[in-house]
């Protein structure tokens, strides 16, 4: 399970990058559907891979997904 844990891991965080990259472009629908797929509650159940991301990764989501909020 350690090599799916690393895998899922490298690949939220390449999703998240790829997120703040097409944010930085000012491709706001496409930032917000990788929001919205990262958002899905089987994506969020995933407690253990979110706690392994980078704290400079979950920081670039936390401020993507701040500034993107309805709110």
């Amino acid at each position: 399970t350690t090599i799916y844990m690393e895998e899922r891991v490298k690949k939220l965080e390449k999703l998240i990058c790829l997120c703040d990259e097409l944010f930085q472009m000012q491709n706001f629908n496409g930032t917000m559907e990788i929001l919205s797929g990262l958002n899905n509650s089987a994506v969020r159940r995933m407690k253990a891979t979110w706690d392994a991301i980078s704290k400079e990764t979950e920081a670039k989501f936390q401020t993507i997904e701040t500034t993107m909020s309805h709110e």
